[in-house]
């Protein structure tokens, strides 16, 4: 009897071991997928870094970045073409392929920025061509949550632009990664030029998970966007 419970014991031992030899293997495993993909970001074409991190994600993905206050849609690299609407209120006023012409009186082909975001509950009223017709809509803006799922994440991928790509942010450094099971966290300075030349910087601290198969399943970040829009002459203001 003293035999077998001090087999059964044994096996048991082996078996945490085998558990963890397993989780740590699985944790390097992430780790590596993540470098991989951060090599690829600083050396590789738009075409290489969306087909690697397109081919990580599980089909239940999903992206968590800040929240904002604004209308629920995406542009495409050309500032003017509604890309993606996603969230009210723009899902009950606007068009994918919707062409800009103004927003609050502001032109689309001009350097101002279109003010798209600002005042929560302020009005936004949008000038666009929708199938070689001209309108008008009007609607206020709302707490907007910043997410994709794998889908829109794909599709919002395949509508960068080769020649923007080049102009991407370029990473300054990369604290040591850190994986513990199937989370995965990174932290990073980047610096990208803004239209006047000026190298703009700022930290980036990203959370990834992954599911048994080795897919991700969640990506979420935060950044120094505040900081950032200070260097670019931006403030926080009362509207």
């Amino acid at each position: 009897m003293r035999k077998l419970k001090l087999k059964l014991k044994l096996t048991f031992i082996l078996a945490i071991m085998s558990i963890s030899a397993l989780s740590f293997a699985d944790a390097d495993s992430n780790k590596a997928k993540i470098k991989a993909l951060y090599d690829v970001y600083d050396t590789g074409t738009v075409k290489e870094f969306t087909a690697t991190y397109g081919s990580m994600l599980a089909d239940d993905f999903y992206a968590w970045n800040e929240r904002y206050i604004g209308l629920g849609f995406g542009m495409s690299d050309d500032g003017e073409t509604i890309a993606r609407v996603l969230r009210s209120p723009a899902i009950d006023h606007l068009k994918t392929g919707d062409k800009v012409i103004s927003v609050n009186g502001v032109l689309a082909s001009s350097d101002d920025d279109l003010p798209f975001q600002g005042l929560l509950g302020g009005e936004v009223t949008i000038v666009l061509m929708r199938n070689g017709s001209k309108m008008t809509v009007s609607m206020n803006r709302a707490i907007q949550r910043n997410t994709n799922d794998k889908e829109s994440m794909v599709y919002w991928m395949s509508t960068w632009d080769p020649k923007n790509w080049e102009k991407r942010a370029t990473r300054l450094r990369l604290n040591p990664i850190i994986a513990e099971g199937n989370e995965v966290y990174a932290s990073y300075e980047s610096s990208q030029k803004n239209d006047e030349g000026v190298d703009v910087v700022g930290w980036t601290i990203e959370r990834y998970v992954f599911n048994e198969a080795g897919d991700l399943v969640l990506s979420a970040n935060l950044d120094e966007s505040l900081f950032m829009a200070a260097q670019n002459g931006y403030f926080l203001a009362k509207d």
